[in-house]
C-alpha cells in the first residue's frame, strides 16, 4: 500500500480494476452460481453471505499455500480426519475419551497476518486511503476467524470438558448454504 499509495487513477483502472475483477468476481461468480444451483427460489439471500464466504477464503489460505509448499517439496502427510469417540448407547459419553492435540503455529501465524492487516486499517486511514478498508476488512476477518476459531476449538475444549480437545481441524465459515 506503502508503494502504491501515490500512483493516480489511470494506473488504477489500468492495473487494480483488471486485477480486482479476476479475482473477486470469478470466485463471487461461482458461489452464486453454486447457490443459484442449489437453491432457486431463495438463492439471492446469499448475496448477504458473500463478505464472510470471501474472508474465510481467504483465512485459509495460509493453511492452503502449507499443503501446496508440503507437495511441492514431496512431504508425505495424513489427512487429519475428525476424532471418533466410539460411543455406543446413552450411557456413553465423550469427556473421559482423551486425544492429544497440538495447535502448531499456523493458528498463531493467522492471527499475526490478522493483526498486521489490522494494522494497515490504521495506516490506510491515517493516509486517508478510505476505499481500501472494506478489502482490508476481509484479511481482518478471514485471518483472526480462522486463527481465533483454531486455536478455541484446541483450547477451549479442554478447558470445558476437561480432557485433551480433539484434533484440531480448520474452522468453517458458519454462514448458512455454504
Amino acid at each position: 500500500m506503502i508503494v502504491r499509495f501515490y500512483q493516480g487513477w489511470f494506473q488504477m483502472l489500468v492495473i487494480d480494476l483488471p486485477l480486482f475483477l479476476a479475482s473477486t468476481c470469478s470466485i463471487s461468480s461461482f458461489y452464486l452460481v453454486a447457490q443459484r444451483e442449489l437453491r432457486p427460489k431463495t438463492w439471492w439471500r446469499t448475496f448477504l453471505y458473500m463478505p464472510f464466504v470471501m474472508a474465510t477464503g481467504i483465512g485459509i489460505s495460509v493453511r492452503n499455500a502449507q499443503a501446496v509448499i508440503e507437495a511441492l517439496l514431496g512431504k508425505k502427510s495424513e489427512f487429519a480426519r475428525t476424532p471418533k469417540f466410539n460411543i455406543e448407547g446413552k450411557q456413553g459419553t465423550f469427556a473421559k475419551k482423551s486425544y492429544r492435540n497440538k495447535a502448531g503455529w499456523m493458528p498463531y501465524a493467522e492471527v499475526l497476518l490478522g493483526l498486521y492487516f489490522s494494522l494497515a486499517i490504521v495506516y490506510a486511514i491515517w493516509n486517508e486511503n478510505y476505499a481500501t478498508v472494506p478489502f482490508l476488512l476481509l484479511f481482518v476477518w478471514g485471518y483472526l476467524y480462522t486463527g481465533c476459531m483454531s486455536l478455541g476449538q484446541t483450547y477451549f475444549a479442554r478447558l470445558r470438558f476437561g480432557v485433551n480437545a480433539p484434533e484440531m481441524r480448520p474452522a468453517t465459515s458458519g454462514a448458512p448454504g455454504f
